[in-house]
């Protein structure tokens, strides 16, 4: 096992993940991929008439996120059985984000984490947790 390889043990914290800047064709992309349109993540008229400051990032996008972190950082040795997130503060299109995750609990082979989505101005908007069921040998 290599220096860097995880030990899945409480207090231990992941590489954070920075998205760089969120634009609108990342915003309509994700719209497409969800087959939902809502024109608040595409038209800045449509979000102001609903009193945002602009074209919100979906949840579902910072939902995603949480989940490539985990895929990053299980590589092959794990899998998710239960992840959930909490929406505290709309992210704006243009927002560069950094997820973070450490683990908070180890029993055995299940392993539970805290995830968060902080925005530039380091501000929490997004909370969420995982359960994480260690393989006994990892998936190649």
């Amino acid at each position: 096992m290599s220096a860097d390889a995880p030990t899945f043990e409480p207090g231990e914290t992941l590489t954070p993940l920075f998205t760089g800047q969120i634009l609108r064709h990342h915003l309509v992309e994700w719209c497409a991929a969800e087959n939902d349109y809502y024109n608040i993540h595409y038209d800045d008229r449509a979000a102001r008439e609903m009193g945002l400051a602009g074209a919100p990032i979906q949840g579902t996008y910072k939902f995603a996120l949480f989940g490539q972190m985990l895929d990053r950082w299980l590589a092959g040795r794990g899998t998710v059985v239960r992840i959930s997130a909490s929406y505290r503060q709309a992210d704006f299109e243009g927002a560069a984000l950094e997820i973070r995750c450490e683990v908070t609990e180890r029993q055995g082979s299940v392993v539970t984490v805290s995830l968060v989505v902080v925005n530039e101005a380091g501000e929490r908007t997004t909370t969420g947790q995982a359960i994480i069921r260690l393989f006994e040998e990892p998936i190649r």
